[in-house]
């Protein structure tokens, strides 16, 4: 079975997500609380790239679709 771009859009969306809510819920408190800001440079790190492999399945995505750049820009400029 074929995945749609919507489908590699949700995946993407949903691999990001995790490290986001890892880097609010564990590293944060360990910088604040703790004193290990390493937390933090590793899980921001991660989440980071996570984060510029989305915005190309938002291209990828958009391009397959056949989105119209108006709907394109609105949605990147929402994140």
């Amino acid at each position: 079975m074929r995945r749609s771009p919507i489908d590699y859009l949700r995946i993407a969306g949903i691999m990001d997500g995790i490290p986001l809510l890892a880097l609010l819920i564990i590293a944060m408190p360990l910088k604040y609380f703790a004193d290990l800001p390493l937390a933090v440079t590793i899980n921001g790190s991660i989440h980071g790239v996570i984060f510029m492999l989305y915005m190309v399945t938002i291209l990828y995505a958009a391009i397959r679709s056949q989105m119209r750049r108006l709907n394109y820009l609105l949605f990147v400029n929402s994140l």
